[in-house]
């Protein structure tokens, strides 16, 4: 009986402290932490003389009816007076700020201001846990270099997180990362065989947005042209996220890929 007591006091000590953020206040730091675990750093930007700060810790950072997925990511505290290096990485102009970044300072998501604590736990609570893979391609020596195949693998990273957000400010924020790679594959132009596929993933990004529709029509002219995998990946998305469960069926038989079926999560 006594065992049993004392192993829920110390699950319950364990379960209120997985709740609180561990507080960084070294950017070096806690950049060195986010590429070793595989996350993305939340940045909140503050100053002992300001007023919506110390509102913001007391309404939503120490508030325990917020309910926070902390382990998720990395949290950095950046006092603005003490730190002159890291706020011009991120533009700070005005406090409280919080950013959503990667490791390198790779805004992902940023707001300016106070803001309201469900809001804002929408927007973390929606961060995914695991960015190791992305890392994997986003850090190697040819990410930002001319290397059409490295640029696309990271696009398709970003776009594979961004089908997983429910958040659409966060989503979009992924999106306009998978863009910028996807492009940027098509611009450095090592790869050609690529460019119809890219075409494709360029557009799945509005069936992501909700605009299946439009996508599914825009898409004719570039279903003969794109490689049958993506073809097909492509259309049970579009198929999916409209809910025609035949058509969805039809593709998703025709697809091989044990990677693109397991997105479709069937």
């Amino acid at each position: 009986m006594k065992s049993s007591i004392l192993l829920f006091l110390v699950m319950s000590v364990y379960i209120v402290e997985a709740q609180e953020p561990v507080w960084y206040t070294d950017f070096n730091k806690a950049k060195s932490v986010c590429k070793s675990t595989g996350k993305l750093m939340v940045i909140d930007f503050w100053a002992d003389w300001c007023m919506p700060c110390k509102v913001m810790d007391e309404e939503f950072w120490n508030n325990a009816d917020i309910d926070i997925h902390y382990p998720g990511f990395v949290t950095l505290k950046v006092n603005v007076d003490k730190d002159p290096l890291t706020p011009p990485k991120f533009d700070v102009d005005g406090i409280p700020k919080i950013v959503v970044t990667m490791p390198d300072g790779r805004i992902l998501w940023e707001k300016v201001g106070f803001m309201k604590g469900d809001d804002f736990s929408d927007v973390l609570n929606a961060i995914p846990g695991d960015f190791s893979d992305l890392y994997k391609y986003y850090f190697s020596t040819n990410s930002l270099g001319k290397d059409s195949e490295c640029a696309f693998q990271v696009g398709r990273r970003f776009q594979q997180l961004a089908a997983s957000i429910e958040n659409l400010e966060l989503k979009e924020g992924f999106i306009s990362q998978d863009e910028f790679f996807f492009r940027k594959a098509l611009k450095d132009n090592t790869a050609p065989a690529l460019k119809n596929d890219i075409e494709a993933y360029l557009l799945l990004n509005e069936v992501y947005l909700g605009h299946a529709d439009k996508a599914l029509k825009k898409f004719g002219k570039l279903e003969t042209v794109t490689s049958p995998e993506v073809r097909h990946f492509f259309l049970a998305s579009c198929y999916k996220a409209l809910n025609q469960i035949d058509n969805f069926d039809r593709e998703y038989q025709l697809l091989t890929n044990s990677e693109m079926k397991s997105l479709l999560g069937k």
